[in-house]
């Protein structure tokens, strides 16, 4: 009887020994798991930040030259001789930076671009002065165009940064209407 115990106790122990081996192999499994997931994701982030800083390095690069042939166009064009030889060779630079900016900027930047570089155009083939208002209203419509993309990048390689901007615009229009309605509630 004494044998049989014995047996049973070291059956039980034995029993529960392998049940705990199991549980903390399972439990430090589950812990690399979690740490492997996490460093993956860290990393992923940091990856993803890194590129969209890379971009928007290039696209804020690109846009300079755009904005510096456009300053040179504009230089052409206020010369007492104005010669359509060089004038023409600049607008064609500038629709070829205009197409590596679509290309890295996206399809509003590049629009914004070729729409300012055609009313440039127009401009000059024209007389008619809603061709300078077209040139002046592509001009406004460019840079909101290129702050967008760009602020689109900080966001990405920022998302903290990014919900606190959104946090702020939130609580920023929730005081616009306390206002307006304590202003609307004090006429009466």
């Amino acid at each position: 009887m004494e044998n049989k115990n014995m047996l049973l106790s070291q059956v039980i122990t034995g029993t529960v020994a392998i049940i705990a081996s199991f549980g903390a192999a399972l439990i430090s499994s589950n812990y690399a798991l979690e740490s492997a997931k996490t460093q993956a994701e860290k990393d992923i982030s940091i990856l993803s930040a890194a590129n969209a800083n890379e971009n928007a390095k290039e696209i804020r690069t690109r846009a300079e030259e755009y904005l510096l042939a456009f300053q040179e166009l504009m230089k052409l064009l206020n010369n007492k001789r104005v010669n359509l030889d060089d004038v023409n060779q600049q607008i064609h630079k500038m629709d070829r930076l205009a197409q590596g900016l679509l290309v890295y900027g996206g399809v509003d930047l590049g629009v914004a671009s070729f729409n300012l570089n055609l009313a440039v155009k127009n401009a000059i083939l024209s007389p008619s002065k809603d061709y300078l208002s077209d040139t002046f209203n592509a001009t406004k419509a460019w840079y909101p165009a290129y702050f967008s993309v760009i602020k689109t990048f900080d966001n990405h390689s920022m998302p903290k940064k990014a919900k606190a901007d959104v946090q702020d615009k939130l609580v920023g229009s929730l005081f616009d209407e306390l206002n307006k309605v304590l202003k609307t509630d004090s006429y009466y």
